[in-house]
């Protein structure tokens, strides 16, 4: 994962290209650490292309974890595959997913 600052905004990206079962655990320990006293927060999910329901639901218990601490998490640039997951499952009702990093960082009216 990697993390950068843009204008008081951070940007996690993680750099697996999927998010499953198998590395969910870990993709939290680590998100989790990045997380830690940021305001707002863009996840790039450029690299992921595939994610199951165990991915689905780290996304979701992250962004439970950023409303119970007043903080804002908005996710951009799901490939195809994930951007369909998101909306068979409506994650854009509880999520705010902008299509780029642009929108992203605007997204906070910054």
């Amino acid at each position: 994962m990697t993390m950068e600052e843009i204008e008081n905004i951070t940007i996690i990206t993680p750099e697996q290209k999927q998010l499953d079962v198998t590395n969910t655990s870990d993709f939290l320990d680590t998100l989790n650490g990045y997380l830690k006293g940021q305001k707002n927060v863009v996840l790039d999910l450029k690299n992921i292309l595939f994610m199951d329901s165990s991915g689905l639901n780290s996304i979701i218990s992250t962004q439970r974890l950023m409303n119970q601490e007043n903080r804002n998490l908005v996710l951009c640039n799901a490939s195809s595959a994930v951007s369909l997951l998101f909306k068979m499952v409506k994650l854009f009702k509880i999520v705010n997913i902008t299509p780029d990093r642009d929108s992203a960082i605007k997204s906070f009216g910054n």
